[in-house]
């Protein structure tokens, strides 16, 4: 059974993180919950709240107003991530003493986003289940045996990953739960992309005083990493993603240099998918971009839709699957396409 329009607009309102916004914005959100849902969640939109990681969201945001049985089951999963998140973040606090001792380290993703309230007011909201840091390559050896040192272990399928990845992946067992930290010493993939994360350090921000081997990367780099991931992965497979660049946007607003973002992106062979990503939040949130970035989608607009038999790799099959999913050409029509299964994009391509 398809989603209406008007739970498919709840599932984009609900990825935006209203505590950077005006308050009129929130309390219009919960009203339009009020009156549209009185409540209410279909069997549907309660699994594509899960799917696009925003059933702890719209708890934090709305849990008052929702009738008792669902109302239950979100507070019980909301409970959960909290235990869960407060447990990587005492994992991470440990480990951040032993390896920044003499290695400089970076946050990634979802853990800079709740370590030090950086873009969530409470740990809980954010659904996530690894830590990602990123270290120098020279030095990601070394650190591989601090974690190896701290009971972590390379699962027997992941023994080989960084020989073809740009990371190791490590898992510890903490009683019941498993924390898995993926340790970056690159962004990308060097044959496809040319990301620097070297630049990344050297623009670093240093987010706690009493620690100089603690980073996150600069406002810049850190929105321009987001964009990049969020078209990397398959063109958006999670709402959650897109809300968190509209969140970074409204928080930093006075600080982003789009300039550098798409020079960067030029340099860097990544404007494909940043330009899909930002053309595909400015419908979704109506942001604004300044004039020449408008254009840069405009000029790239062939790129993303071009229509060529030839066969499919795995970097037009991505650019096609923007097409489908959000599509420039028919952006109207954008609410109607956002939740296509991965499974159905992929059987639209079969030749």
């Amino acid at each position: 059974m398809n989603l209406t329009n008007s739970e498919k607009s709840l599932l984009i309102q609900t990825s935006r993180l209203f505590w950077y916004f005006d308050t009129k914005v929130k309390d219009e959100f919960r009203e339009f919950f009020k009156s549209e849902f009185n409540g209410k969640l279909s069997d549907n939109l309660y699994n594509q709240l899960f799917y696009h990681r925003l059933n702890n969201n719209l708890y934090f945001i709305a849990g008052d107003l929702l009738r008792d049985k669902v109302k239950d089951k979100l507070n019980e999963e909301y409970s959960r991530q909290t235990l869960f998140n407060s447990l990587i973040l005492l994992e991470l606090e440990s480990l951040l003493k032993k390896i920044t001792l003499e290695y400089p380290v970076m946050l990634l993703k979802g853990i800079s986003f709740i370590f030090n309230g950086f873009l969530y007011p409470e740990p809980g909201i954010r659904t996530m289940e690894d830590i990602d840091i990123l270290v120098p390559e020279k030095f990601s050896e070394q650190v591989v045996k601090i974690l190896l040192e701290n009971n972590y272990k390379i699962p027997e399928q992941y023994k080989n990953l960084h020989k073809t990845h740009f990371h190791y992946l490590l898992q510890k067992n903490i009683g019941k739960n498993i924390i898995t930290l993926e340790l970056h010493f690159a962004l990308s993939s060097k044959k496809r992309f040319q990301i620097d994360p070297e630049s990344f350090f050297s623009n670093a921000m240093i987010p706690l005083k009493d620690n100089k081997n603690l980073l996150y990367p600069s406002v810049n780099d850190l929105l321009y990493y987001q964009i990049f991931h969020a078209g990397f992965h398959y063109i958006f497979e999670r709402l959650q993603w897109l809300g968190e660049i509209e969140g970074l946007i409204q928080k930093y607003k006075d600080e982003i240099d789009y300039s550098y973002i798409i020079s960067r992106a030029d340099k860097e062979h990544t404007s494909v998918l940043l330009l899909n990503t930002l053309a595909a939040l400015r419908h979704l949130y109506n942001i604004d971009l300044p004039d020449f970035v408008l254009k840069e989608i405009d000029k790239k607009s062939d790129d993303f839709l071009s229509d060529n038999s030839r066969t499919w790799d795995r970097e037009l099959f991505r650019n096609r699957l923007f097409q489908y999913k959000f599509g420039l050409k028919s952006m109207d029509s954008i609410l109607n396409k956002i939740l296509w299964s991965t499974e159905k994009l992929k059987n639209k391509f079969k030749e």
